[in-house]
């Protein structure tokens, strides 16, 4: 179980599948949860489009990257929204415009596809 803030894990490469029940894209990526089990999470493309923007499309560059977990709650059940996690800059080579750091985009409820 997950809670807000929590932080999980890319373990392996990510593949995009669609799902005839819902009529939805989904990635499937395994990740490690914060009490070091592993799941294969079913995420929204809409998610795993923030994951590309982020960190790129080839997806095993996504491996050891971490994404932080939000909890929304919806019309039916609650669900999850994963925000990728900037990288921290190399403090020996970063000037100070690189020292900036990035926040996780942020969804807003009318972006949402349901």
């Amino acid at each position: 179980m997950v809670q807000n803030g929590d932080r999980i894990k890319i373990l392996e490469e990510a593949y995009q599948t669609h799902s005839e029940r819902t009529g939805k894209d989904y990635w499937n990526v395994k990740v490690e949860l914060p009490d070091g089990s592993h799941k294969l999470a079913g995420i929204l493309a809409m998610t795993g489009d923030l994951f590309v923007e982020a960190w790129g499309s080839e997806t095993k560059n996504w491996i050891g990257k971490e994404a932080e977990v939000e909890i929304k709650n919806g019309f039916n059940n609650d669900y999850i929204v994963l925000h990728p996690v900037a990288e921290e800059p190399d403090m020996a080579i970063a000037d100070e415009e690189e020292m900036v750091a990035a926040k996780p985009p942020k969804i807003e409820p009318k972006d949402l596809p349901f």
